[in-house]
């Protein structure tokens, strides 16, 4: 903005500095003229009095040429500085750049951890369930599951409509093609809301007990951490598209450790689908 200015000032001195040639021109001319006529007209009081106003126009001429003179010198140091911003804006610029390619190779690196701790974290739950066996037989470890399902929770699904349920590992994956809303299987307290690396939304509800129910997918959601959170209460919607078949992952955990899910499903909705 202000070396507009300056430009425009400048601009305003140059015309100044052609009108003042000009009239100082015409002057000339003038006397010029007056100089050829007769001699009797021309004495030295008219002829002081025309370079007096000669010198003093041309003392003007001069106090404009120096304040464009001044005004270039400005514009000079403000598109100097104006070039040093640049380069400093450039560098910041490149610096940016920089920065954020750092940001992509580490958020690489913390998918790829992310991924290694999850593999990690499947084979020692295998680990613990070959324990668990060892360590009691496998009708009476059915009965005991059997019997906190029955007597404490009982969960309904998280999606009521879906082309398909399928059984993975110990977890329920709920396939879509649509919008739909997400259900809270049971009642309880957000602990959780956020992304886990390029899997999708993770929602995690508390239901007291050291249970916890684990939604994994394209959700966008409706609810935030430590909210409470009623029995089939709404706290988000799919990511439908009709072109593509999507899925919600869903497994309940005690004591952090992944139960087999089915078993602790609603016993009404679990005799209308087969898995």
């Amino acid at each position: 903005k202000k070396a507009e200015g300056l430009k425009e000032g400048l601009e305003k001195s140059t015309e100044d500095i052609s009108a003042e040639f000009n009239n100082i021109q015409l002057a000339f001319d003038h006397y010029l003229l007056e100089k050829t006529e007769d001699s009797v007209n021309q004495n030295i009081l008219s002829t002081t009095a025309t370079f007096e106003i000669l010198n003093k126009r041309l003392e003007r001429l001069q106090k404009v040429q120096e304040k464009s003179k001044i005004l270039l010198k400005q514009m000079k140091e403000l598109e100097k500085l104006i070039s040093a911003k640049k380069k400093e804006e450039q560098e910041i610029y490149s610096l940016i750049v920089e920065l954020e390619d750092q940001k992509k190779d580490m958020g690489q690196v913390y998918i790829n951890e992310m991924e290694s701790k999850n593999l990690l974290q499947s084979k020692l739950d295998k680990l613990k369930a070959k324990n668990r066996v060892r360590l009691s037989q496998e009708n009476k470890r059915t009965k005991i599951i059997k019997g906190e399902v029955t007597s404490d929770f009982e969960f309904h699904f998280p999606l009521e409509s879906y082309l398909e349920i399928k059984k993975k590992k110990k977890g329920i994956i709920f396939k879509y093609s649509s919008t739909l809303p997400v259900k809270a299987p049971g009642a309880g307290k957000i602990v959780y809301v956020g992304e886990l690396a390029s899997y999708g939304k993770v929602l995690i509800i508390d239901h007291g007990k050291d249970v916890r129910s684990v939604l994994l997918g394209d959700i966008v959601s409706k609810v935030s951490k430590n909210m409470q959170v009623k029995e089939s209460q709404i706290i988000g919607y799919t990511m439908g598209d009709p072109s593509v078949v999507k899925s919600v992952y869903y497994e309940v955990r005690k004591k952090n450790i992944v139960q087999n899910t089915l078993l602790w499903l609603n016993k009404t909705q679990l005799k209308t689908v087969k898995i």
